[in-house]
């Protein structure tokens, strides 16, 4: 089983199995699990994660959603040159918002590091890329971030 990352107020591999994210063995201890913004920045930085389950929607007292944390890694990753090994391999995200879910779709496209999954549109996965790839995907970014209210 790989390392994965829980980001979300609320819900467990029992809820996330109710949406429809089927993978045996799933669990998430105390460790692999943030419930606020401050616990998962902590943790992404913590780097190579295999998969990062993300809400949007952190709690009425979130100081950032998760849409705002995405951003926020996708910027560390590509401004500080991470080391793809060290980039969450894939992301699925589990928020009921839907207009969350097409902006961190949306963030995640715009990076060129990350594709589909399949048909699956809240499953995102690492792609292998070129050093024009990475510079493009830190203009994209760039663009993007300048343009976010």
């Amino acid at each position: 089983m790989g390392k994965n990352l829980l980001i979300d107020d609320i819900r467990d591999e029992a809820m996330l199995a109710k949406r429809g994210v089927r993978n045996p063995g799933l669990s998430f201890t105390p460790e692999d699990t943030a419930r606020n913004p401050e616990d998962a920045k902590r943790l992404l930085l913590q780097r190579g994660w295999d998969t990062v389950f993300l809400d949007n929607d952190l709690g009425e007292t979130a100081s950032m959603e998760g849409r705002q944390i995405l951003r926020w890694i996708l910027e560390e990753m590509i401004f500080n040159k991470w080391p793809k090994t060290d980039w969450p391999k894939k992301w699925v995200l589990v928020t009921d918002n839907s207009v969350a879910a097409q902006s961190m779709s949306s963030l995640l496209q715009s990076s060129r590091a990350y594709k589909p999954a399949g048909t699956n549109p809240s499953s995102w996965d690492l792609m292998v890329d070129d050093v024009r790839e990475k510079e493009a995907a830190y203009k994209v970014v760039k663009i993007y971030h300048n343009t976010m209210v």
